[in-house]
């Protein structure tokens, strides 16, 4: 059973042009999919590149 988990990651957006903590809720699986985030990931112009994101998929 696939469970869902919350993590807290703190970084810099470069959307915001400063450091940014952002809450991203996942499930817990073999591709570690992101389900929410309260940033505007995916939809942010820099999301490509995005430091806290890719924070957040290391740690999965």
């Amino acid at each position: 059973m696939e469970e869902e988990q919350e993590e807290i990651v703190s970084g810099y957006c470069r959307a915001w042009n400063q450091s940014r903590t952002v809450v991203c809720e996942y499930r817990e699986s073999r591709e570690g999919i992101l389900l929410v985030t309260d940033c505007d990931y995916p939809n942010c112009v820099h999301s490509g590149s995005c430091e806290v994101i890719k924070k957040v998929r290391q740690d999965v």
